[in-house]
């Protein structure tokens, strides 16, 4: 897919909450591993599959490190009739097959199942997505940070660096299991399991300020951001003291870099090129097709009525209501 830049008088630039959630939804959206496939089984409906699974394989069970305060199970049966275009999977899906307990999940429940789910091991592809979305942008792109609602902090790209930790004592464990063909996918599995995060240093200065961290909600609901978001941006500082209370023991800094070399599995990469240049020709053409502001899903959506300048949009009822906490900060009705 080829795109035409637009000249450097017209560089706008790209706010990291935006670019961050069109990341997510491009690259959830297409995964492999979940296309087709619908929620069967959930211990958030039912709490009582914990124990069924630990009565058939006690062994598995007996092996989630002793930090573990909080346990989860999820299983996805592949459906030959799902929708399997983008736009019908900005969400968890559910299978025809689920009994009543899963059918009744709310819409923040089976948000939280599906960032939880399709968050494993996701947080190197993520640093990837950023990597080759920069690598599109003209050298004279600039982005923009915004925690709450301060002022905008205008930032080169270039100058981010990639943050390795290691999680020592994880809390939170997951079990996602998918049929046809078994696979399991196991989150906090193990003490000391490496996870990365982007950060940016603002101006002038020469330490990281500003971080995002695009998969921490693989950790479940502990891993939402300080606004109920399904990602993590804020300070250096406020995500460790966050992560550290409610995802690990002790977070470890294994060291920083400024590039990562692709996996050695070329299908994903070409895959996650082809999320940044959707997401590219979506910045694009973003004062003519919107998105939804909390998960970033495109088509039909509902306008903010109180933004009269600035557009932002939602995709449903639930997802506007959800994205309050962080958009009541910069909501135009309340400047007024």
């Amino acid at each position: 897919m080829s795109s035409t830049n637009p000249p450097a008088t017209e560089m706008e630039p790209i706010p990291l909450r935006i670019l961050t959630v069109l990341l997510a939804y491009e690259k959830m959206a297409t995964d492999p591993r979940f296309v087709d496939h619908g929620l069967v089984v959930s211990s958030t409906a039912d709490p009582g599959v914990l124990a069924a699974g630990e009565m058939l394989n006690p062994s598995f069970f007996s092996s989630c490190p002793r930090t573990i305060i909080r346990r989860s199970l999820h299983q996805f049966e592949q459906v030959n009739d799902a929708p399997s275009s983008i736009e019908s999977t900005a969400m968890c899906k559910v299978s025809p097959n689920a009994g009543p307990e899963v059918k009744n999940l709310t819409v923040a429940q089976l948000d939280s199942i599906y960032y939880e789910s399709l968050g494993h091991n996701g947080c190197y592809s993520s640093i990837s997505l950023y990597q080759y979305f920069f690598q599109l942008c003209p050298p004279d792109q600039r982005i923009s940070i915004q925690i709450k609602n301060e002022e905008p902090v205008i930032v080169d790209p270039s100058t981010r660096q990639i943050i390795e930790f290691g999680i020592m004592g994880p809390k939170p464990w997951t079990v996602v299991l998918k049929d046809p063909s078994p696979s399991t996918l196991l989150n906090g599995g193990k003490d000391g399991d490496a996870h990365a995060i982007l950060g940016f240093p603002y101006p002038g200065s020469k330490f990281v300020n500003a971080v995002v961290d695009l998969s921490r909600m693989q950790y479940g609901e502990v891993g939402r951001g300080s606004f109920g978001e399904f990602y993590f941006m804020g300070s250096y500082e406020d995500y460790c003291d966050s992560t550290e209370k409610n995802i690990c023991t002790q977070l470890q800094n294994r060291g920083t870099a400024n590039y990562m070399n692709p996996s050695s599995d070329l299908v994903e990469e070409a895959r996650l090129k082809g999320c940044t240049e959707r997401i590219w020709e979506r910045w694009q053409n973003r004062h003519k097709q919107g998105w939804c502001a909390h998960c970033g899903k495109g088509g039909k959506l509902l306008k903010c009525s109180g933004c009269r300048q600035s557009q932002t949009w939602y995709c449903c009822k639930e997802h506007q209501v959800a994205g309050w906490k962080l958009h009541k900060h910069t909501c135009e009705k309340g400047k007024h």
